[in-house]
């Protein structure tokens, strides 16, 4: 039995070369390697490195991709939790702004009903004077009737008769406006009157108005009435002014907080006080635009000028309508400025902060309309005009060629005319 010994494999990975002597550098025979003979040689080749405590390289590559996917598993479980930590920070941040919006919404109903409360109060308050000045009025009344009454007993203990009387007493006509005084006659027979003193005639009552007029006066004065209260709205002022604040119209917000519309508008005056102050600050800001600066007239004679360039007739009062301003959930001013131009309705939007006078544009028209650029050297706006653009490589080859166009078609149209003079 004779032994063979491996120098090595070819140079394709798919032959082994053997040779008889120990040693040789070079295989006298090639044997093919088949799929048995490769696994055996792995796991020699196994044997032998692990006697040495290493591995084979695919298995080392094997084991440090299955280490990376692991670490990528637990990078990914890691990355997992905390954006649940995240979104579970983000939904307590928003409860815990939701229940200050509700004791801030609570803390303002009570301070209204308290403010209702002692409206009511006040209300009774006054309802009692006026009561006890009824009374009062009645019971001067009273005393008005009652020293008349008296009077008129002393003057008929004192023998004489108020207009009239004598006639009611005697049954004799024709002396009205007389005061009649009797008293005793010098022979003891008779009375006698003294010379009569006119008075001036007053128009006789019928017998049933002078009745109902001493009942009249006898009777103390019915107190006034009392209004019937408002009924008490579902919304609050506060939450009126608000809605009206965001743009409804006040019969929407009449019919949502069941409250009378005269009420309601007595609430959105001052809400439209506050829209005209609003408009008026963004009609004396400025718009700053990228590379360009601040603008070289405030939005509004900006607005005007502009309009003017667009060919819009009689800029100066179609900037004067036009506007209005809405406030959502409290946040920044929205200003809406429309006109028509041509037959189309154009809508120009800001948003804008009266504070810190902050204005951004919503769209292109209100970037457009808002901004004049300002001219070099007048140190108005707030940042250098942009520097003239440089011409690219090909317009400039476009203009060259544009150029000599030019020049020979005048050169063939001036040769033609010297042909045609000759």
């Amino acid at each position: 039995m004779k032994r063979i010994y491996l120098v090595g494999k070819s140079r394709d990975n798919k032959k082994l070369q053997l040779a008889q002597g120990k040693g040789a550098r070079f295989g006298s025979m090639e044997l093919p390697i088949s799929p048995k003979l490769r696994a055996l040689l792995r796991e020699v080749e196994a044997e032998r490195l692990a006697k040495r405590g290493k591995k084979l390289p695919d298995e080392e590559l094997k084991d440090q991709r299955a280490r990376a996917r692991e670490a990528q598993a637990e990078a990914r479980k890691a990355r997992d939790g905390l954006e649940g930590v995240g979104k579970r920070a983000q939904e307590a941040e928003q409860r815990a702004r939701e229940a200050e919006q509700r004791a801030t919404q609570a803390e303002k109903r009570a301070e209204e009903a308290e403010r209702r409360a002692t409206e009511a109060e006040k209300r009774a308050t006054q309802a009692e004077k006026r009561a006890e000045e009824a009374e009062k009025q009645a019971t001067e009344a009273a005393a008005r009737v009652r020293q008349q009454a008296e009077a008129a007993e002393e003057r008929a203990a004192k023998g004489g008769l108020a207009p009239g009387g004598f006639e009611r007493a005697t049954g004799v006509g024709g002396m009205e406006g007389i005061r009649a005084i009797i008293r005793p006659a010098p022979d003891g027979t008779g009375i006698s009157l003294p010379a009569p003193q006119r008075e001036p005639s007053r128009p006789k009552k019928p017998a049933a108005a002078r009745e109902a007029a001493k009942e009249k006066a006898t009777e103390a004065p019915t107190p006034r009435r009392k209004a019937e209260p408002m009924p008490e709205p579902k919304l609050s002022a506060a939450e009126i002014q608000t809605l009206l604040r965001s743009g409804r119209g006040v019969r929407s917000v009449a019919k949502q907080a069941e409250a009378p519309v005269d009420w309601v508008r007595r609430l959105a005056a001052p809400i439209e006080a506050e829209r005209l102050g609003v408009v008026s600050q963004l009609l004396q800001s400025y718009v700053v635009r990228a590379r360009l600066g601040r603008s070289a007239l405030p939005i509004g004679p900006s607005i005007v000028e502009n309009l003017r360039e667009r060919g819009v007739r009689f800029p100066e009062r179609v900037a004067e309508d036009g506007w209005t301003a809405w406030r959502s959930d409290n946040r920044e001013w929205r200003v809406r400025f429309a006109y028509e131009s041509r037959g189309r309705k154009q809508r120009a939007d800001w948003r804008f902060e009266p504070q810190s006078r902050s204005v951004a544009p919503q769209n292109d028209l209100a970037q457009e309309l808002a901004f004049r650029a300002p001219v070099e050297g007048d140190g108005s706006g707030g940042g250098a005009p942009a520097p003239p653009r440089k011409k690219s490589a090909s317009s400039k080859r476009r203009t060259s060629s544009r150029n000599s166009a030019g020049k020979s078609s005048t050169a063939k149209r001036a040769g033609r005319k010297r042909s045609a003079g000759r």
